[in-house]
């Protein structure tokens, strides 16, 4: 009897403890990085007693907003997002602590810096497990349209160089620096604009910029708008504006020399390339000098306005990689210059309006050496009556823009070394004579045709590879 009351109390004790670890031993379910499902079991007296060997997170630090809401340029490249290599997460009870987790991050839609709103999910490096309904935080980056600068800024009576280049140095690859030129601006001296940067520059009235002129070097990915009006009184060999490095110059503005100084130049470009717009005035009004020359890698291009000047040449091309386009505007020579003159280089008149100096008939342009390129018989006449002038030494290319007909006869005088470079077109001379006075070298390059060569009384290898007097 003793025995039985013993065994029945054994069992109410059983009974207990089952409640005791049934209501102690508390089951979750989470999934691990590889997507299988695994169960966690807290137990009172241990820190963690799981399935598999992955730690358990419970929680993501949130990221700050700067890091979670990104605003950037369009074309922002991957790598100057801020995508941080780790993440702050805390651990599983009973007694949490926290740790920190390599992630990788993709984005929805993938990143290639375009417009539009990105999505960065982050993905864990390594064997964690993440409880049931946990997710690591997401980044928004927002790329902005083309064209569109988040951060600008305007500095306004800016009235030295020094205050000039302090004001051009805030600019960045996502901000413009917009500067408002005091009305005595003195423009004497050397402005560095920093890469990838734009700065515009403004002025109410035509400014004089001093003795030794104004001097912007600047990085091959720097814009300067220039919207200011800025005249040079005072003789010298300096330009009123000189640019190096790279870069773009776009102008909207006034760049001249007044009719007091001498043995002057307007605009020197030596690296950037220059964009003259409808607005856009650079002109010498000085008895001797030159409105534009053009140095090392430069490209001047007219897309209207003016440009002017009364000696020697308005443009004066100086360099083999140089290059002048011409869309539209007015180049003109009031003295007795020429209004283009190619050294050495390339010239492609697409329009506008070009009148040489009133002394040389026909002295529009005069080509010694480089190429000019032409698209129609006006165009030709004018590129040939360059060479001719250019002396007996000219060396120089005639390059074809399109097909067409020239109705006129071709005259080369001698010493001239000239070739046509046909481009894939064709010239039809219409015309009953080639004329030569003492002995030019032609020469046809690339592929195409001359029509009527025979006619013309030009000796030619299937009128595309050579010419000779016939």
């Amino acid at each position: 009897m003793k025995r039985k009351k013993f065994g029945t109390l054994r069992k109410v004790i059983a009974m207990l403890l089952v409640v005791v670890i049934a209501v102690a031993v508390v089951p979750a379910r989470v999934t691990t990085v590889s997507g299988a499902e695994v169960e966690l079991i807290f137990a009172p007296d241990d820190n963690l007693t799981a399935a598999s060997p992955g730690a358990l997170i419970i929680e993501f630090a949130d990221l700050s907003e700067e890091v979670a809401n990104q605003t950037v340029p369009f074309g922002t490249a991957l790598t100057a997002l801020d995508l941080p290599a780790v993440l702050t997460a805390t651990m599983g009870a009973p007694q949490a602590y926290t740790i920190t987790v390599p992630v990788g991050w993709s984005s929805t839609p993938e990143f290639e810096g375009f417009a539009g709103v990105h999505i960065f999910t982050a993905a864990m490096q390594g064997d964690y497990a993440v409880a049931e309904g946990v997710k690591p935080p997401v980044i928004t980056v927002t790329v902005e349209p083309v064209g569109i600068t988040p951060l600008n800024q305007t500095f306004d009576n800016v009235a030295t160089i020094a205050d000039l280049q302090t004001a051009a140095g805030q600019a960045t690859s996502t901000s413009t620096s917009t500067i408002n030129l005091a009305d005595n601006f003195l423009g004497d001296g050397t402005v560095n604009i920093p890469p990838n940067s734009t700065v515009i520059i403004n002025s109410n009235v035509l400014i004089d910029n001093g003795l030794n002129g104004l001097t912007f070097n600047m990085d091959s990915g720097s814009t300067v708008i220039w919207n200011a009006h800025m005249i040079r009184t005072v003789d010298g060999i300096f330009g009123t504006i000189m640019l190096s490095g790279g870069g773009n110059f776009v102008i909207n503005g006034t760049i001249s020399r007044s009719s007091l100084s001498i043995g002057s130049i307007a605009l020197v470009s030596a690296g950037p390339n220059v964009t003259i717009n409808p607005t856009g005035i650079v002109q010498n009004n000085s008895s001797s000098g030159l409105a534009i020359v053009i140095n090392s890698t430069s490209s001047i291009t007219l897309n209207g306005g003016t440009v002017q000047s009364n000696t020697t040449s308005t443009i004066d091309i100086r360099s083999n990689a140089a290059s002048l386009v011409v869309n539209s505007g007015t180049i003109i020579n009031d003295g007795t210059g020429f209004a283009i003159a190619v050294d050495f280089g390339t010239a492609t008149i697409n329009g506008g309006t070009i009148n040489g100096g009133l002394n040389h008939a026909g002295g529009t342009i005069y080509m010694y050496g480089g190429t000019t390129r032409v698209l129609t018989s006006a165009q030709l006449t004018a590129a040939l009556t360059a060479v001719n002038n250019a002396g007996a030494s000219a060396d120089a290319t005639i390059r074809l823009g399109q097909s067409f007909v020239h109705p006129h006869s071709i005259l080369i005088d001698g010493g001239r070394n000239v070739t046509f470079d046909l481009n894939g077109y064709t010239l039809d001379v219409d015309a009953p004579q080639v004329g030569f006075s003492g002995n030019p070298a032609m020469t046809v390059s690339g592929t195409g045709t001359v029509v009527n060569c025979n006619r013309s009384q030009w000796k030619h290898n299937e009128c595309d590879s050579s010419f000779a007097k016939h």
